[in-house]
């Protein structure tokens, strides 16, 4: 598991049905203009006990961020589902390559915790569920 952020247009978190979101359509014209960025539909994810499980999305994709100042191209995928752009646990140039994804279609770029990430090198500006964002991660209630 990880820590999801997302790129919603949604008002609140909860309105993902009620329309507004990012249409699939709109996501697939994004990718095909990006160099960088190609359709990756199926990941297959092997687990400890050898088992194979596979996971399809039509808008998964694979984004090659190629600032890998000589190292290797770095792979990081972004997933789609009900009008939202996903990426667990990314790194600070994964968050820069989403404020821009998110500028494109007049979105935000949202934490898990209703944190929305607005400029580069700054702290996410706190939403609605502060309350749970200030908790350790061990404690449940």
């Amino acid at each position: 598991m990880g820590y999801s952020i997302h790129i919603e247009r949604h008002e609140e978190r909860w309105d993902a049905d009620s329309g507004g979101g990012i249409p699939l359509e709109e996501w697939k014209a994004f990718v095909d203009r990006d160099e960088n960025m190609q359709f990756d539909n199926v990941a297959d994810i092997t687990t400890p006990d050898g088992d194979v499980f596979r996971y399809e999305s039509e808008g998964r994709v694979v984004w090659y961020d190629k600032s890998g100042h000589g190292e290797a191209d770095r792979k990081v995928w972004f997933d789609f589902h009900h009008g939202r752009i996903f990426a667990n646990n990314p790194s600070p140039k994964t968050i820069q390559k989403m404020r821009q994804i998110a500028s494109h279609f007049d979105a935000r770029v949202m934490g898990e915790d209703g944190e929305e990430y607005v400029a580069e090198d700054e702290i996410p500006v706190t939403g609605r569920r502060s309350s749970s964002a200030k908790k350790p991660w061990w404690k449940f209630w």
